[in-house]
């Protein structure tokens, strides 16, 4: 369960933060990414304050360097997903939100 949850958390913070470039376009669907696109401080702010507890709860399950060797590994796929992607609009957001569930349940009870 703790694996799913820093991983939601890196992807909603390095999306906070892809929506704070200027060549990022915000769906229209979803009121927050318009409001993190005009607000680039507050998006970055709030990317990185997610990021602070993914740290921590794979630093807790790991330990030191093999944490920050995760969180790093962790933050680089997400990333390179993203900027692949997100600007041709293959992802959307019910697709990720039934592949966590579907993360979720399989962690839940193979542990």
């Amino acid at each position: 369960m703790m694996h799913t949850l820093a991983v939601i958390l890196v992807t909603v913070g390095y999306w906070c933060t892809y929506l704070s470039s200027k060549k990022a376009k915000p769906q229209i669907s979803l009121g927050v990414s318009k409001w993190l696109h005009n607000n680039k401080t507050y998006a970055n702010g709030i990317g990185l304050l997610l990021f602070i507890p993914s740290f921590l709860i794979l630093y807790n399950l790991y330990g030191t360097v093999q944490a920050i060797f995760v969180f790093i590994m962790l933050y680089t796929v997400i990333a390179s997903l993203f900027n692949m992607f997100v600007p041709f609009k293959t992802i959307k957001w019910t697709h990720l939100g039934l592949l966590f569930i579907l993360f979720f349940i399989i962690e839940k009870y193979t542990y």
